[in-house]
């Protein structure tokens, strides 16, 4: 079989390659969902996005969006047939060799019969920001308050979407703070995590690629929307979220910002705290299928509420029930995680430099967490995950 070389230097057979294709877009007669399949080689994916109000538009960027990073990894050129936006294009290319650097294993693809057009103006600009209750979406809201009018919550992104009683919750906490600050909520639920979980890896490469897919479908509905950083600009990893990509993902009518790169973890924290409902609603858990708003034991919990108490607002904020001793902290568990330990690290140097001897005990059990041997907490989780087993949890 011939092979020949495109000039971005993947070799592609002239026949008999296998690729992506992306389906023709349709949004159904409510105009509430938008669906489309993604054939992956021989493999089928049907992906849907729903939403209460008719804001989605359906797009091929969207989908390309959603396409795009599995199919590096599978090394599958994308057929698309459809005009794609041109600056969206010119973005793609910059975004490929991004990640190309980064992975060497994630190999940069043709898109075939793509038609570069030039979207137009967005009829309702409005600016949208993804938000979870978190700590980077609700400081992102902070922050830029004057100018948001919309949060887009995605169920189907922290919260699974079989998982309908934590759903609940986290809604009932964003219409909260949206009540409080004057904005809309934009629900959206959609499978499409399963399908990025397949080829690549949720925390490094699919939020960043889900974020992005569903942007486009709430333009022109949105002219502007804003990725809450996940890092630091000290800490910053090769996500598929990041400042350096984000805005590439954008179009003539859609602009990406990503957000709050400037900001430690612990700043951020700090800022919630003086607003009350902000405070009040954080939701960071990584136990979803806890009954609690926040279980109060997950290391994001902990960190968390390290983090509160250093602000002096942790005995007033009525996301944790739980008490905050340093028994607690160091009961934690992190072994190979190295953005828990720096946190943590982060923390207990601020706690030193504070100089309050109210924060000893916690400071102590910090350290102790952050001193124990790797081998043991290993050990201790392996322990813990048969226990859970065992006991069918």
């Amino acid at each position: 079989m011939q092979l020949v070389c495109l000039d971005y230097g993947m070799l592609y057979a002239d026949i008999g390659m296998e690729e992506t294709r992306i389906d023709r877009p349709v949004l159904s007669a409510d105009g509430l969902t938008v669906s489309a399949t993604i054939r992956m080689g021989a493999r089928e994916h049907s992906l849907y996005f729903r939403t209460r109000q008719p804001v989605l538009a359906p797009n091929t960027e969207a989908f390309l969006a959603a396409a795009l990073l599995p199919s590096m990894k599978c090394g599958y050129p994308i057929a698309v047939n459809a005009g794609i936006s041109k600056r969206m294009l010119e973005g793609i290319s910059t975004i490929q060799d991004i990640h190309h650097c980064w992975r060497p294993s994630m190999a940069k693809v043709e898109i075939r019969g793509a038609s570069p057009v030039e979207k137009p103006a967005a009829t309702m600009p409005k600016v949208g920001s993804f938000f979870s209750c978190g700590i980077d979406s609700s400081y992102t809201l902070l922050k830029n308050r004057d100018v948001i009018s919309d949060l887009v919550m995605i169920h189907g992104f922290s919260v699974d979407i079989d998982n309908s009683a934590r759903w609940r919750m986290l809604s009932e906490a964003a219409e909260r703070v949206a009540g409080a600050f004057g904005k809309r909520v934009i629900y959206v639920e959609t499978n499409l995590k399963a399908y990025l979980k397949e080829y690549i890896s949720w925390r490094d490469l699919g939020f960043g690629a889900m974020l992005a897919t569903v942007a486009h479908l709430l333009s022109p509905h949105l002219s502007t929307i804003y990725f809450p950083a996940s890092d630091s600009n000290d800490m910053l990893e090769h996500f598929s979220s990041h400042p350096l990509t984000d805005p590439l993902w954008g179009t003539e009518s859609l602009e990406i910002i990503h957000d709050g790169c400037e900001a430690s973890r612990l700043s951020k924290t700090k800022a919630i705290a003086r607003n009350d409902v902000l405070r009040d609603n954080i939701h960071v858990c990584l136990r979803t299928k806890d009954t609690r708003f926040n279980c109060g034991r997950c290391q994001k919990c902990i960190r968390t509420m390290l983090s509160l108490e250093m602000a002096g607002a942790f005995g007033s904020c009525k996301a944790f029930d739980t008490p905050l001793t340093p028994r607690l902290v160091a009961a934690l568990i992190i072994a190979d995680n190295e953005t828990a330990r720096h946190y943590l690290r982060e923390i207990m140097l601020a706690m030193k430099a504070d100089g309050s001897r109210r924060f000893t005990g916690l400071r102590l059990a910090i350290g102790w967490v952050l001193n124990r041997p790797v081998w043991l907490s290993r050990l201790i989780l392996a322990t813990n995950q048969i226990g859970r087993k065992m006991i069918g949890r």
